[in-house]
Formats: structure tokens, C-alpha cells, sequence
């Protein structure tokens, strides 16, 4: 059986799309994608959340996040999360489903699950910055490999710039003392 997108989900990823390209949002994607940030509680109430969603309370709104397994990272009041929420992976919407009621769950092992949900965004966040970094490496290399004549010829020459220099060094010193 295939999962459906719940409308929550879906209208906050298209939320989060519409208000990329608009200067000073209040609701932005962070720059890994992996995240996004509410940069002013007040415009997004009043200006973005209207547009959106039929409940245009900023609580509301948190608690729907909690619910369906959001989390703020550590260190960031205003920076929410979920393994399965990232810009451009519009296929790993399904995956995001409600939480379980809180009687399903004992109180530890609700929050051991909240600390495993956190940790494992965390390391997927930076598994992907790792990827990309690993990428930006091949890229130059693959760059360097392409154009090693080039780079070749240019530590020539420097050699003989290097040359060059010191052997008009001594000119140099002479008509200038």
C-alpha cells in the first residue's frame, strides 16, 4: 500500500519553495536543504502562514510540526528538522507520517526515540555535507587532470620568472645604489 503525502507535509515543502525566491522571508530553506529556518515568528503568522494553511496560529503551527516528528536542532531555536523533510526530494515527503499518540509510548522511550530521530538527522545532515565536499574535490581534480598542460606550462614558467630574478637581482641592486 502505497503511503499518501499527508496535506500538512505537502503544503509546508510548497511553503517553503514559493517563499525561496522572496527577499527577506520569513521562512527559508537552510542552505544545505537539509532544514529551514523561521527568521520572524510575527511575518510568518501574519503574512506567509494565511497563504498556506486554513490555521494561521504560530502555535498551531509548531504543534503540527512536533506532530508529525519535526524537531528544532540543538542550538538553533528557530532551525526545524526531519530526516525525511529535504529541498528537492519531494519522494521522501511520504515517508513523513504522524507521530504515534503519546499513550502508545512510555515517557523514556518516547524521548529515547525523540534523541535517535535528532541524531540521525544530524548525521544525514552531515553525511551530505560530506558528499558535497567529497564532490567539490572530484570537480578539481577532474579540473587539474583536464588542464595538467596548462599547469604544467605555468610552473615552467614561474621556474624561469623564478630564474629570471635572481639573475637580475644584482643588476637591479647596482642601478638603484
Amino acid at each position: 500500500m502505497a503511503k499518501h503525502i499527508p496535506a500538512f507535509v505537502k503544503k509546508l515543502y510548497f511553503m517553503l519553495e514559493k517563499t525561496a525566491a522572496m527577499a527577506g522571508s520569513p521562512i527559508q530553506w537552510a542552505n544545505d536543504g537539509m532544514s529551514f529556518y523561521i527568521y520572524s515568528h510575527c511575518d510568518l503568522a501574519l503574512h506567509v502562514l494565511p497563504k498556506f494553511f486554513h490555521d494561521t496560529k504560530l502555535a498551531s503551527f509548531e504543534r503540527q510540526l512536533h506532530h508529525f516528528g519535526f524537531h528544532k536542532l540543538r542550538g538553533s531555536p528557530d532551525e526545524y528538522s526531519h530526516i525525511n523533510f529535504q529541498r528537492g526530494n519531494f519522494a521522501g515527503l511520504k515517508h513523513i507520517q504522524p507521530r504515534r499518540r503519546k499513550n502508545e509510548l512510555s515517557g523514556s522511550s518516547s524521548v529515547v526515540v525523540q534523541d535517535i530521530d535528532a541524531m540521525m538527522a544530524d548525521i544525514q545532515r552531515k553525511l551530505l555535507s560530506a558528499q558535497r565536499a567529497s564532490n567539490d574535490v572530484a570537480q578539481f581534480l577532474d579540473c587539474f587532470v583536464d588542464n595538467k598542460p596548462y599547469y604544467t606550462q605555468l610552473s615552467t614558467q614561474r621556474e624561469l620568472q623564478t630564474l629570471e630574478d635572481i639573475m637580475w637581482s644584482p643588476q637591479v641592486t647596482y642601478i638603484t645604489a
